[in-house]
């Protein structure tokens, strides 16, 4: 198979772009940049120029912010087929947080000009991306929902459905989170997790 080829199929199973036809699939590869990143590696800094914004191809991401006191807030993990920082990438502000690859990662990049470009000749394509979105809000709204108003459970429950509900495999969840991982790492993600309402 060839390089064009299998870029096309890895989109079409993309969070994106599942659905689009291959003439679609073939204009977004063409602008797709390919990056590679070691475990550890900065991808972007909170504050960096929002240039584009990232599908991930292999590995994982974890993207966070810091306190001024360095404290380390994690606020989601991305794997294969998931997309982010896509806020930016429309928005032109600075990106809001910051990304380092949490195992050796490849990446797609698609730089804010040239996929605004694509968009401008096939409005199709922000069409399905829109639907996407859509849903992604949805979703968001339901957790934030739930983490305000339920018992530490009830959240704990919630949130493992809407891990499913992102999930390729029903009712497999992967959870970002391992013994050989700092302890003040494993403390931000449990901190995510079982967040208290302000009340």
């Amino acid at each position: 198979m060839s390089q064009p080829s299998q870029q096309r199929d890895f989109l079409a199973n993309t969070q994106l772009w599942r659905g689009l036809p291959d003439e679609q699939l073939d204009a977004i590869a063409t602008i797709a940049i390919a990056k590679s990143y070691h475990k550890g590696e900065v991808i972007f800094v909170e504050g960096d120029d929002g240039s584009g914004f990232f599908v991930v191809k292999s590995g994982r991401v974890k993207v966070f912010k810091l306190s001024a006191e360095g404290k380390e807030q994690i606020l989601e993990f991305f794997g294969v087929g998931e997309h982010f920082a896509e806020v930016p990438a429309f928005d032109g502000e600075c990106f809001p947080a910051s990304a380092t690859a949490l195992e050796k990662t490849e990446l797609l990049f698609f730089g804010r000009d040239a996929f605004l470009e694509l968009l401008e000749k096939q409005p199709k394509i922000a069409i399905n991306m829109l639907a996407v979105f859509a849903r992604h809000l949805r979703r968001f709204a339901r957790l934030i929902e739930d983490l305000s108003l339920k018992e530490v459970p009830g959240r704990l429950a919630a949130y493992l459905l809407y891990l499913n509900a992102r999930s390729e495999h029903p009712n497999h969840i992967e959870l970002d989170i391992t013994k050989t991982q700092p302890h003040w790492e494993r403390a931000g993600f449990v901190e995510r997790l079982m967040v208290r309402s302000s009340d």
